[in-house]
């Protein structure tokens, strides 16, 4: 229901409920219209009542009081529409929440399409990472995996796998994997939260961790220049994931194994390479 905001309710950073009024719109000539509706169905029920007695003396004909009877119901209808449009005018929280941002002023005008607040529910939480194909099997759908937000490293979450994604990002190549989860009783992680999942994998075998301006290429197919025998060779690598500026290499390399790090220009397949110590 459009109209003029006359006062607001609740405030920037409170917590409301469901069905809590935020604000209220002015109502005022809806309420003069909905009087107007009842004094027409006053005098519509007068009439049906007088028809009715006049009805069974058979003094009038029964016309008048069908459409009396239905007059009665047409304004009945119409102080109900007009109640519905007054009920409407407060307008209130359709969720649990809390109130981060106002988005109109006392005296300005709310219409259909307009935001009026930004309403933001914490207690359930979605939380999103990316992982190598490498990493994206090792996930399920509807499985709970513990996740832990960096500011509360003591808080461990149960974070259930609601999607999967089955396509890769087609920039990164990553592949989406998103949870969803309680927050804490005192709803200490916010919105925008960075966090880490924890996963145990089937193996403790050692990977091989380099930086990650080592690797040339693409994220397709990750290659590293080798160092063997005084030339440098470009020398293909699996990837199982990445962290900050630094690639763990599950495949394609080994303990003692030399690779270029910088001094990139000029450098090609099978160029000499002096290593200095």
């Amino acid at each position: 229901v459009p109209g003029k905001i006359v006062s607001f309710l609740a405030r920037d950073g409170d917590h409301v409920k469901k069905g809590q009024p935020l604000m209220q719109l002015d109502k005022s000539s809806l309420e003069l219209q909905l009087k107007q509706a009842e004094v027409n169905i006053k005098g519509l029920k007068d009439d049906v009542k007088r028809y009715s007695v006049l009805n069974k003396a058979d003094a009038i004909q029964g016309v008048k009081l069908e459409k009396a009877t239905l007059g009665l119901q047409a304004a009945e209808l119409q102080k109900a529409i007009l109640q519905d449009k007054i009920n409407k005018t407060t307008i209130r929280a359709p969720y649990d929440g809390i109130i981060t941002m106002k988005f109109r002023e006392k005296g300005e005008y709310a219409a259909p399409g307009i935001p009026l607040f930004q309403l933001v529910d914490i207690s359930t939480l979605k939380f999103t990472i990316h992982v190598s194909e490498n990493e994206v099997i090792l996930f399920q759908k509807g499985k709970t995996y513990p996740v832990s937000p960096n500011v509360f490293p003591e808080d461990i979450l149960k974070g259930k796998v609601s999607m999967v994604s089955a396509e890769s990002n087609k920039m990164s190549h990553d592949f989406p994997v998103r949870f969803t989860m309680k927050n804490t009783p005192d709803l200490e992680v916010k919105a925008g939260m960075f966090g880490n999942v924890y996963i145990e994998r089937g193996e403790n075998k050692e990977s091989i961790v380099i930086e990650a301006s080592s690797i040339v290429g693409s994220n397709i197919h990750p290659q590293v220049y080798l160092v063997k025998n005084g030339k440098a060779r470009l020398h293909d690598i699996t990837i199982s994931s990445r962290f900050e500026n630094k690639a763990v290499v599950s495949k394609g390399l080994k303990d003692g194994d030399i690779i270029v790090t910088t001094g990139f220009i000029n450098l090609f397949d099978g160029a000499n390479v002096l290593i200095k110590k």
